[in-house]
């Protein structure tokens, strides 16, 4: 389902409204689509028999490259991700069990093999990415490592899970982990398709500009340490 759509359907669904710009056709097509769907706390679901949650992904494959775009180019759409809402409200910190690493790797290897991208959120998503990512780290991504991962994971998918997994850490690492439940266009799909220099020289260091600059505006106001980055230009 097209981003546009979606919303739309969302805001409908809860408050009843149509978008002003609608005419009677658009109108009625929207209401009749609404009716084989409801909204749970913001999140659209498609009904079925069984009743069982399925959120529906907002981003299919073929518009990946217009929200790399969208990220890469606009300085208010595309960033606007990773400088949504305040990172300094509460958010729990990750608890990884046990001490041996082992261990770790083994349960959340088997956290990633359960997980289910269609009932999850996006949040919860890149939770899961990111808590594999801070295990994968400790060893510093070494080749040791991965040839771990092919233990619990085909070789397609334990490349996807070893990229996905190191741009999940990297991004919200540099940017603060309460950005995992902040942003609402960056996803896994996103991270695994962008390009090395989209992400390593655009990106991240956007996400890494955006720490700094907050670090700077959280010191008191009489200080002359207060100087923020200037805004990344793009071509």
């Amino acid at each position: 389902m097209e981003e546009d759509n979606y919303k739309m359907l969302v805001k409908y669904l809860t408050d009843l409204s149509m978008p002003p710009e609608y005419d009677g056709i658009q109108t009625r097509k929207l209401k009749a689509q609404a009716r084989y769907f409801f909204v749970q706390e913001g999140i659209l679901y498609r009904k079925t028999k069984s009743e069982t949650l399925s959120p529906l992904q907002v981003v299919q494959r073929r518009k990946v490259k217009l929200i790399l775009d969208a990220i890469h180019e606009s300085t208010i759409g595309g960033h606007m991700d990773l400088n949504r809402g305040d990172s300094r409200d509460p958010f729990m910190l990750f608890e990884i069990p046990g001490e041996d690493w082992d261990r770790k790797l083994d349960h959340f290897c088997r956290k990633l093999l359960e997980l289910n991208t269609q009932k999850k959120s996006n949040a919860q998503i890149l939770e899961a990415y990111y808590q594999m990512g801070t295990i994968l780290a400790e060893k510093e991504w070494n080749d040791a490592t991965k040839k771990k991962l092919n233990f619990y994971f085909w070789i397609e998918k334990r490349k996807s899970v070893w990229k996905i997994s190191k741009r999940v850490y990297q991004l919200f690492n540099a940017r603060g982990e309460e950005y995992l439940y902040l942003v609402e266009h960056i996803n896994i799909t996103i991270l695994e398709k962008m390009y090395d220099e989209d992400f390593t020289d655009r990106l991240l260091p956007e996400a890494q500009i955006r720490r700094q600059d907050e670090l700077y505006y959280s010191l008191d106001d009489s200080q002359e340490l207060i100087s923020p980055s200037k805004e990344l230009c793009y071509d």
